[in-house]
């Protein structure tokens, strides 16, 4: 009889708690017996959750699969496994920050979430994701222990993977995002988008491998800082609606951007040592200045026809500065333009004659007088349109400015998005570049900002159809080779 009457009492106990478990509102989780009674009570949640113990090791949501708020969990010091295998719905935020011993995350059904934070947890190494994310806005992964990543989601707004450390594979099905960086993850790192088509602002560092194969378009700017890959290659890429950098990718000697035809920004490729061979052949036009600073020996621009800022070109190798001189005689460039390159000037020189021989007539002396008159013609009007053609040149070296790019420049916060010094030494050196920091040229076909004020939109993938996205691009690629400087853009 005692036992009937105790275990009748737990029974009443737990049906007691459960049935004055509340499904709305805003509730705290401190104790594995609460996860477990709120999974029990609440399929659906309408409200806030929040994740708060610090003498729980393991939490299990049980049968929970909607949030409508907020799911977050911090500072839970001796927490180390957070599983909700029903869940399907967070429609705010799910947030997993500052749990140190949190060492494997499970949210195999989840497939609605607007924000994704998962900021240091140190000894995260499991992250299970399988379900395809649906309506992501943004997400932001820093400061774990991932060893691999692989996100199920075809758009994102914004898309932050940094200071991962260990983190050598990256793999990302996105199709669209406005703002993505990916910097300062592990030192072998592999990235690959497959199917990455369109993004706003792009920007990698400390990456060994990138696979971008159909990326065709950025919206704003792309930067490529203090990588280790031997070759970049984006192979589809036709316009770029802001700049371009490439800064201190030491290994890189094979940059591949063949259908490349507009740049409506700035082009800066710095302090690339390997890469000596540039070939852009299909570039007609860069609306901002072209800034070239390396070990180039030859640089190739066959179809260029406007550059509407400054252009300067320092190489410490043997590089023919003279094969740049035709687009500036011609006004393709429209600015300063300046060429120093590492080769010692060998003129030609001829040997006077011995003092020996015969004696000249008067009618040879006549010829070389006449010769002599019609050179010094032919040289004065030679020197006249060298100095008319380069008046613009002159006038650069007088001010002499500061034509080679300043490094990176860090910054301390991350609102504006990340930063970069020079050099990839510890956690304070160089975040990679906000790509839209980049971005300060006016543009015919740019975006304003990354609030969606843009003047041009641009469909996701799931917007246009295949038939009328790969119109669409054919009839951008057209447009662009004919010098319309991207009048008609994606979606237009």
């Amino acid at each position: 009889m005692p036992i009937f009457c105790f275990s009748r009492f737990l029974v009443v106990t737990w049906f007691a708690s459960v049935a004055h478990t509340q499904c709305t509102g805003s509730t705290t989780i401190s104790t594995s017996a609460e996860a477990t009674a709120l999974g029990n009570a609440c399929e659906t949640f309408d409200g806030r959750v929040v994740i708060d113990g610090d003498d729980t090791t393991e939490i299990t949501l049980g049968g929970l699969s909607t949030v409508t708020g907020d799911l977050t969990c911090t500072y839970a010091d001796d927490l180390t496994t957070l599983t909700a295998d029903n869940l399907v719905t967070v429609g705010g935020r799910l947030s997993v920050q500052n749990n140190d011993l949190l060492s494997t995350l499970s949210f195999p059904a989840l497939r609605n979430i607007d924000y994704l934070d998962l900021w240091h947890l140190p000894n995260l190494t499991e992250f299970s994701l399988t379900s395809e994310l649906l309506n992501v806005t943004d997400v932001s992964i820093r400061d774990t222990a991932l060893s691999s990543l692989n996100l199920n989601l075809s758009t994102v707004t914004r898309l932050e993977v940094e200071d991962n450390h260990v983190l050598d594979k990256i793999s990302l099905q996105i199709n669209s995002s406005r703002y993505a960086s990916v910097t300062m993850n592990g030192p072998a790192l592999r990235l690959s988008l497959p199917n990455l088509e369109i993004v706003y602002n792009l920007t990698v560092s400390n990456c060994q491998e990138l696979e971008m194969p159909v990326l065709a378009w950025v919206n704003q700017s792309v930067g490529f800082i203090a990588n280790g890959f031997e070759q970049l290659s984006i192979p589809s890429l036709i316009a770029v609606g802001g700049q371009l950098m490439l800064w201190n990718n030491t290994a890189l000697s094979d940059l591949n951007l063949p259908v490349l035809t507009n740049l409506s920004g700035d082009v800066i490729i710095h302090g690339n040592g390997m890469l000596q061979n540039l070939d852009m052949p299909r570039l007609l036009e860069v609306e901002g200045d072209l800034l070239l600073n390396g070990s180039f020996t030859s640089i190739s621009m066959p179809n260029l026809v406007d550059v509407e800022g400054d252009v300067f070109v320092t190489s410490n190798s043997s590089l023919d500065c003279s094969s740049l001189d035709p687009y500036d005689v011609s006004d393709v460039f429209k600015g300063q333009y300046r060429c120093t390159a590492n080769q010692a000037a060998t003129p030609s020189s001829s040997q006077a004659p011995s003092g020996g021989g015969s004696s000249l007539s008067g009618s040879a002396i006549g010829g070389i007088v006449a010769g002599v008159v019609g050179g010094l013609i032919i040289i004065s009007a030679a020197v006249f349109f060298w100095l008319r053609s380069h008046r613009k040149n002159q006038r650069a070296l007088a001010k002499q400015p500061e034509y080679m790019p300043s490094e990176p420049v860090t910054k301390s916060g991350f609102g504006a998005g990340p930063s970069e010094l020079d050099a990839p030494t510890d956690k304070a050196m160089y975040k990679a570049i906000h790509a839209a920091e980049l971005s300060a040229q006016g543009s015919v076909a740019r975006t304003s900002e990354l609030d969606g004020s843009h003047t041009t939109a641009v469909p996701s993938t799931a917007e246009l159809g295949d038939e009328r996205r790969a119109a669409n691009l054919a009839e951008l690629d057209a447009s662009l080779r004919q010098g319309t400087q991207g009048a008609r853009w994606l979606g237009n």
